[in-house]
């Protein structure tokens, strides 16, 4: 994830269920072009993301090898099923730079 400036702000990783999601949305995941929240809301009923978790943290982000101090976690939910889970795990630099 970035900020509209570039600046790194988390790496995310999403676990999606297929089984679960119509073949045009698992086919708009695959390929990565947008952020799954925006996929997934246009499904029939929307998108929200529920038992929402947030941890500080200090560990090194898999994804993007930077350290992250903020780790945060929810189930992806639509049509009132549970269809993924997100983990993003936010940068030391970022969180630092909040107001």
């Amino acid at each position: 994830l970035e900020t509209a400036d570039g600046q790194l702000a988390a790496g995310a990783f999403l676990l999606w269920l297929p089984g679960r999601l119509p073949a045009g949305a698992n086919g708009a995941l695959d390929a990565g072009e947008e952020a799954a929240g925006v996929i997934l809301s246009r499904l029939p009923g929307g998108m929200s993301r529920e038992y929402l978790r947030a941890v500080a943290t200090d560990i090194t982000d898999e994804i993007t090898g930077e350290a992250a101090t903020v780790r945060s976690m929810a189930v992806l939910v639509t049509g009132g099923r549970p269809v993924g889970l997100a983990e993003e795990n936010f940068t030391r630099e970022f969180v630092e730079r909040l107001p």
